[in-house]
């Protein structure tokens, strides 16, 4: 009996943690949507007076390079997180 009151309790515990991170992400992503629209629509700000000239021929031969790189580093997470799993189960 008092098994099934903890195993509850955990449970409501679980529910209002992800209920809390629900809404805080939610308020996070539209306060950040307010402030874009606050900034691009209402304030009239010239984006290109701020944004630093860039050479496309440049760029566009580096996307190559820069896809290889965001692959190596996700395969590396994908790797340390599969080898930190079975450690932590053979520890157990």
């Amino acid at each position: 009996m008092m098994e099934q009151v903890h195993v509850e309790a955990l449970r409501q515990r679980k529910r209002k943690a992800m209920a809390g991170s629900v809404l805080l992400i939610t308020t996070s992503l539209l306060l950040i949507a307010l402030a874009v629209y606050v900034l691009a629509f209402r304030m009239n700000i010239r984006w290109s007076d701020f944004m630093p000239q860039v050479n496309t021929s440049e760029s566009f031969s580096m996307i190559g390079f820069y896809g290889y790189i965001a692959v190596l580093v996700l395969v590396l997470l994908g790797l340390d997180h599969l080898l930190r799993a079975a450690k932590r189960k053979k520890e157990f």
